[in-house]
């Protein structure tokens, strides 16, 4: 299998399906218009047509709790793709460990958690326990806050407290434009609130961030230039080795193309913030070393 070389690029979000039809039934609807053109064969086609050496697949949530479909795609590619699973907020804390014994043999590296799917806090006993074992077994964590991060500041450092050497991954820039449908949107509003939040978790030296979904928390159209100085504040808080370039396919797809995302970085960049060595940081190195592409 071909291992991570510097210059690699890798896609840190993406989301693959099927059509919903047996034997990969969906749990939840999907748009219509997706549902013929993000299956994991033809995403591996784009992907290196677009020069991109890998990517990490983030459990989809037509399926829940049901990872047939994505672990198929980690065995039919396991030198291109990794997966994300999505934690199950019901699992007994006795049977964490176990629990993500069962992931990492099917070929998952992290676990994404929904605070949606929880009852209540995420930070519950299942939730530690979860994120702990996830640490101690060298499991990421990303956190999806898709109705913006400060309402759930709290429990993510309630988790970063409880077990430090957990990596954790913010998801899509702390969503800190609300709703997260798309910054062209004019419902859409900028959360100052959110975006400190964000910064202030560069304290925590195991904290990572996406540069993902750029349409969602941008409030223009490709090439998304109004994220230039959030860049820079990142760059400032975080340094270029905490942060990676995802796309959030196939969603991309209908907001500026696969590729704008990542070439809008380079477009950025007109105060000079990174060099060569940073660019590969951000579009493959930490992905590579934080989801195991080696």
């Amino acid at each position: 299998a071909k291992g991570y070389s510097e210059g690699d690029v890798i896609d840190s979000h993406i989301h693959v399906w099927g059509d919903g039809q047996d034997p990969y039934p969906y749990d939840n609807p999907t748009p219509d218009a997706l549902r013929s053109i993000c299956d994991g064969d033809k995403f591996v086609k784009n992907a290196k047509n677009a020069k991109v050496s890998g990517a990490l697949i983030v459990q989809p949530i037509n399926y829940k709790y049901d990872h047939t479909y994505v672990t198929k795609q980690l065995k039919k590619y396991p030198s291109f793709y990794k997966g994300m699973a999505l934690a199950n907020p019901v699992t007994p804390p006795e049977q964490a460990g176990v629990y993500l014994d069962g992931l990492q043999k099917d070929g998952y590296v992290a676990l994404r958690f929904n605070p949606y799917l929880w009852s209540g806090s995420m930070a519950d006993d299942s939730g530690k326990a979860i994120y702990k074992q996830a640490g101690q077994k060298g499991m990421a964590v990303g956190v999806m806050c898709f109705k913006g991060l400060s309402q759930h500041i709290n429990d993510i450092k309630a988790l970063l407290d409880h077990s430090p050497e957990t990596t954790l991954v913010i998801d899509h820039w702390g969503f800190f434009r609300q709703p997260a449908t798309g910054g062209t949107d004019p419902e859409t509003k900028v959360s100052e609130e959110a975006w400190k939040d964000l910064l202030s978790l560069s304290e925590y030296p195991q904290v990572n961030v996406k540069l993902s979904a750029l349409f969602r928390v941008s409030g223009e159209e490709s090439p998304y230039e109004d994220l230039r100085p959030r860049l820079n504040d990142l760059i400032k808080a975080f340094g270029p080795g905490r942060l990676m370039w995802g796309s959030d396919y196939p969603y991309a797809l209908m907001n500026g193309g696969y590729c704008a995302s990542v070439d809008a970085l380079r477009k950025w960049d007109s105060d000079k913030l990174l060099d060569e060595s940073d660019f590969h940081k951000i579009c493959g190195g930490n992905a590579a070393a934080v989801f195991g592409f080696k």
